[in-house]
């Protein structure tokens, strides 16, 4: 005697995040306010992008991976880039909800470079979202930084244990975490950057 069972999708809806899973690659979302919510993007090695990559999904895909429960304002439409953090309760917020998903670093839209002016060695960050830079959590000693060439682009990801941010090459393949949110929302001009932090040549 054959059976056969026949599997059916189940999206589970746990403290506000949502799992969604399209062959290896899986998507948690974590609603932060209206229109505005995470995507992280995780799973086995075919979620692993590049930090370019991994800024083209949030840009072009991750809109399709978010419903909002409220109605769009009129005239917006929902955008995805890569997470940008402004202050320290985003961290707070985020890595409890990353912490029971996945124990491994992910990319944010955040890129650094090593630039001269006069005689001093300093370090610029941007957002891949072109917003402006108001915050930073860097661990204290990036060897990567160090070792960088000047203007050599440096990408940051979040260390799943303690929240900081490292620093590694942008061709590395790491998960990563999309920001979705309505175009009225966000004011998105161009990308500004704050006092420099100054290095030392390694």
């Amino acid at each position: 005697m054959t059976s056969s069972l026949n599997f059916v999708g189940v999206i589970v809806v746990l403290a506000l995040t949502l799992q969604i899973t399209q062959g290896e690659v899986k998507y948690s979302n974590l609603p932060i306010k209206d229109h505005f919510q995470l995507l992280f993007v995780h799973g086995d090695n075919e979620a692993r992008m590049t930090h370019k990559e991994a800024s083209e999904f949030c840009q072009l895909n991750a809109t399709q991976q978010i419903q909002f429960n409220e109605t769009l304002p009129k005239d917006a439409v929902k955008k995805g880039n890569l997470l940008s953090i402004h202050d320290h309760s985003i961290v707070d917020r985020i890595m409890p909800w990353i912490l029971k998903i996945s124990k491994e670093q992910f990319w944010i839209g955040a890129i650094v470079r090593k630039v001269v002016l006069g005689h001093r060695l300093h370090l610029f960050q941007e957002w891949t979202d072109g917003s402006r830079v108001t915050f930073r959590n860097f661990h204290p000693h990036l060897e990567a930084i160090d070792r960088a060439e000047i203007g050599e682009p440096i990408c940051i990801p979040v260390s799943y244990d303690s929240g900081r941010w490292g620093a590694t090459f942008c061709a590395d393949r790491l998960f990563f975490v999309c920001e979705v949110y309505s175009s009225k929302l966000k004011n998105h001009g161009h990308g500004m950057v704050e006092k420099p932090l100054k290095q030392h040549k390694a």
